[in-house]
């Protein structure tokens, strides 16, 4: 018999684990959560062949029993640590999604409850996010607006800087398509590290002001540094110009989620209508009854038929924009503007009628509702 008898019952096959893995050093309590609810020889078998595939856990002897046994050394079973750890890190960065795949309960109202809840919970925690007296003219407007432009937001000797650093790392830049087949024309990105450029991390990555106002957005602290993207939007290819979904379908008018949640666009070209400005309707960032009923015939649309690319990006009708009062803004701006924007709201891109790029900095603060943001 070798260091684990295999002919016994499920049961003594996990003592006998427990006291191997005991021996290296890992925890029971991690072991038993590993096993989960088996009982079988065979899946423990399974777990030994797992085992050996941990570097910190390789044994020449346990390797050798695994291999004269023949035991399955297959993906599946390392998988089911992987998938665990997976599940786990996903409850960790979850945050709540626009519709839920429930149609039944969406016929029932659930995302009615849902933004009830959700709104309920933002007005209570409010009290806990006093705006500083420097701050409250923007606050006033975002809560007018939903959307608030800065220009000018660099000193004029740091925006040269961070222009030429960008242009100095063009090799970083990565060309994307979503589906050529749908999308014909590519966008380009670059999530810019932590540590490559000062201006980046503390005008962007860790801006006082911009997370302050983030705060005073969502109700939620701004505990760790946003991530900070570079886009590249241009459609050289002229018979796309002025056409439908040239990248994506960020082009059709969408909101985000049902919540104040926060992006910002910091131009680093001129930018208007013809170069795909950001598209926002103002004020839509309340939630009214048209919007809550909308919301509500959305979440049943879309899992009765997934039409479309991403949940609730849409074409309104003249008469359907007219019911939630939904007036469009094109968003235009010299370089050097940052935009904020509560995209709880509807926004688009517009779409580009010329060949002139569109280049941003992008910082996305949804992660603040994560459970890892909040309580990590």
């Amino acid at each position: 018999m070798g260091i684990l008898d295999t002919t016994n019952t499920g049961v003594d096959l996990r003592n006998q684990m427990r006291k191997i893995l005991t021996q290296k050093g890992l925890d029971t309590a991690f072991f038993l959560w590993l096993m989960g609810e088996s009982r079988s020889a065979k899946f423990a078998r399974h777990i030994i062949s797992l085992i050996i595939r941990i570097p910190i856990l390789k044994s020449t002897a346990l390797a050798k029993f695994c291999l004269d046994n023949k035991l399955d050394l297959g993906a599946d079973y390392f998988a089911l640590l992987k998938n665990k750890l997976t599940f786990l890190k996903k409850v960790l960065q979850y945050s709540p999604r626009k519709f839920l795949n429930y149609p039944i309960l969406n016929r029932l109202g659930l995302q009615i409850l849902r933004i009830a809840i959700l709104r309920v919970a933002w007005y209570i925690r409010a009290p806990f996010f006093p705006a500083p007296s420097e701050l409250k003219e923007y606050k006033s407007i975002l809560n007018r607006d939903g959307i608030l432009v800065i220009e000018n937001f660099l000193p004029e000797q740091e925006f040269e800087k961070l222009e030429k650093f960008i242009h100095e790392n063009q090799t970083q830049v990565s060309t994307n398509y979503i589906d050529k087949n749908q999308f014909p024309c590519p966008f380009e990105k670059w999530t810019i590290q932590s540590g490559l450029n000062q201006i980046v991390d503390s005008y962007f990555r860790r801006n006082t002001t911009i997370e302050k106002l983030t705060e005073l957005i969502t109700h939620r602290r701004v505990r760790k540094a946003v991530e900070v993207s570079f886009f590249r939007w241009q459609c050289q290819n002229e018979q796309f110009l002025g056409k439908d979904h040239q990248f994506d379908f960020e082009d059709q008018l969408h909101f985000d989620v049902s919540y104040p949640t926060v992006k910002c666009f910091y131009y680093l070209t001129d930018t208007d209508a013809s170069n795909a400005a950001f598209v926002y309707a103002k004020g839509s960032h309340k939630m009214n009854w048209a919007r809550l009923k909308y919301n509500y015939e959305l979440s049943n649309q879309y899992y009765d038929n997934r039409s479309d690319y991403y949940p609730g990006h849409i074409n309104l009708s003249s008469d359907k924009a007219k019911e939630l009062g939904i007036v469009e803004t094109v968003m235009s701006g010299k370089k050097n503007t940052l935009i904020i924007a509560d995209v709880g709201g509807y926004h688009r891109r517009h779409k580009a009628s010329v060949t002139k790029p569109r280049e941003i900095l992008y910082l996305n603060y949804r992660y603040v509702e994560t459970l890892a943001a909040r309580f990590l």
